[in-house]
This record gives C-alpha cells, structure tokens and sequence, in this order.
C-alpha cells in the first residue's frame, strides 16, 4: 500500500451525533510513511515527523483523528492504539525491532532475526516484515525468482523495481504463498530476459543486496558456460567511475536454492569495467592455525584484480560444485 497522495474517505462522527463521509488526504515521502494528512479543504490536519527505524519524534495535532480515523504512519502501515506497535502483515513492528523473530531467520544467521529492513531503514521498505525475494538457478540453468513467506505482487514489484504493468505481466492474478516461485518463461515474456537486472542506484541496494546479485551473476554465468561474466547484464546503472564495494558475512546463492556464507567480498567493478574473467581459487594460511579460501576475478582482457570473494576452508567443496 503506498500512501503517496491517498485518498481516504472516512467515517466521521460528528458532535450532534449525525455521521457523514469525508475525504482525508494521506502524503507520504520517499517510504511511504505518512507526513501530512489534510482534509477535502487542503488543511492540513496532521503532520508527523520520524526517527529512521519509525519513532515518532514529532507530531502536529496529535488527536485529530479522535479513534475514528486508521492510523496510518512509518510506511505506510497501521498504528495500534493500544499496542502502540505497527501492523506488518507477518509480525508487529515496535520500533526500532519487531517483537517477534522472522520464520526465515535461519537462512540468514548473520542477521538479527527482529532487525527493521537489515538494519538499512533510510533507504529502504518492508512491505510485510519478511526478508526480500532471492533469484535462484537450478543445475540446468534455469532462473526462478522464489516468495519467503509474507511476499506478494507489491513486495516483488518493490524490490525490482517493476512498474504495475511489468509485475502485473509477470505475476498476473497469482495468490503468492510461501516457497512460490515465479519462472524464467513468465519473467522473460514481459521483459525480453529472463534476469531482473537489480538497480545499484535505487534506494534498496543495500551492499548486500549488490553483493549477492554479484555472486548470482557469476553463478548463473558459470552454469550456462557464457565465458566472461558481464556484471551489466545482472546489475543496472554501475557508477561510471571507480567504485568500491566491500561486504562481510553474508549469503550467497548455490544451486538449486542452497546458500553458503561469505566471509568477505571485495569488488572494483564499474560500468566501464563491468567484465571479468575467473583468475581461480588460492589458499591463505593465517597465523592462528585457520585457513581461508580466496575466488579471484579479473578484468576481461587484462590481470587487474577487480573482484574477490573468500569462504572458509571447509566450505570449498560445496562451493566449487557450484562455482567452478
């Protein structure tokens, strides 16, 4: 639901107990979260002002709506009057956290499972209080793009940056439900490819996103033997000048739906250098007994080290089954 220029038509009661329809104006900014509320007049009624995890910091005309009116604030979402929690679909939100853990929490142990949108609440949104969609590839090469539970149309829509006929064309009337996943043929039929190439300028690229997309790529390139890896085909609008990306302890993609942590990754890639070639695996010994495993990627047509990825040691047998 987003809450930019709303219109809500609400039932009032007024003092002489007679009742009657108006019209309240809901303006929301970049997240959705309501800022302004004004009447059919354009009086502006109510004005909120935020903390970034959603506190309420500021507030004109606190009372105005008087219980009668739903209370939509952060993001959009309704305010409980008695809780003081925000609804979230799949749990309640008490800023900064939610109250209870997200069902999926396991498939990300680096992250706190009652965290707010990664810990990124400035730059980006949660629809339903779930972890984002994540792009697949199956052994044969095949793209699905799979729902965690509390994932619908409009949080797809989000996180890709569709507009309503792009995720209307590709998800249709579908109920979604948890474990659904949306296939390569309907992506490809309303886009011309079966990749939805994230966006490294949008407000919910967080590094890890970027950093998993860049780790999708590299897989996804491997399984269907394309040879170099062009980063501009699974990522839009690269930074044209050096940029540098660093990440630690996340996930990334393997086969068939797997994860495995990363410890680091370490990319240079831009959009004039958006291609790079595999420079193979090399061992670290460190000081204190353990070992590291380091993935080298350099720059199509030359030896500058432009990515990197290290995993631990005894993970290299699952990743070199999908990585090499």
């Amino acid at each position: 639901m987003t809450l930019k220029n709303n219109v809500r038509q609400n039932f009032d009661k007024m003092k002489d107990g007679i009742e009657k329809y108006t019209k309240h104006y809901y303006t929301g900014n970049h997240l959705s979260s309501t800022q302004l509320v004004t009447d059919g007049t354009g009086v502006v009624v109510q004005q909120v002002e935020y903390a970034p995890f959603g506190e309420v910091v500021n507030e004109y005309n606190i009372d105005w709506s008087n219980g009668q009116v739903p209370d939509f604030k952060f993001n959009g979402k309704e305010l409980d009057e008695e809780s003081g929690m925000y609804y979230f679909e799949a749990r309640y939100q008490s800023p900064p956290v939610f109250i209870s853990r997200d069902v999926m929490f396991e498939a990300r142990p680096y992250m706190s499972p009652y965290a707010y949108c990664s810990n990124s609440p400035v730059n980006r949104v949660d629809p339903s209080g779930m972890f984002d969609w994540e792009p697949e590839v199956s052994s044969n090469g095949e793209v699905s793009y799979r729902a965690e539970k509390g994932d619908n149309k409009e949080t797809f829509k989000s996180q890709y940056g569709l507009t309503d006929k792009q995720a209307n064309d590709i998800v249709g009337n579908k109920s979604i439900k948890e474990g659904d996943k949306i296939s390569s043929t309907d992506v490809k039929k309303a886009m011309g490819t079966d990749i939805l190439r994230l966006d490294w300028s949008s407000k919910q690229a967080t590094n890890r996103r970027k950093a998993y997309q860049m780790a999708f790529a590299i897989l996804h390139t491997k399984i269907t033997k394309r040879g170099e890896i062009d980063m501009n085909k699974y990522i839009k609008n690269f930074p044209s000048i050096h940029t540098e990306l660093a990440v630690e302890n996340f996930r990334i993609p393997l086969l068939d739906g797997g994860k495995l942590k990363a410890l680091y990754m370490n990319s240079t890639i831009n959009g004039k250098y958006s291609k790079i070639w595999d420079r193979g695996i090399f061992q670290f010994d460190y000081s204190d007994g353990t070992s590291r495993e380091r993935h080298r990627f350099e720059q199509a047509g030359g030896n500058i080290p432009r990515l990197f990825i290290i995993i631990q040691s005894e993970d290299l047998e699952i990743y070199e089954k999908s990585y090499r």
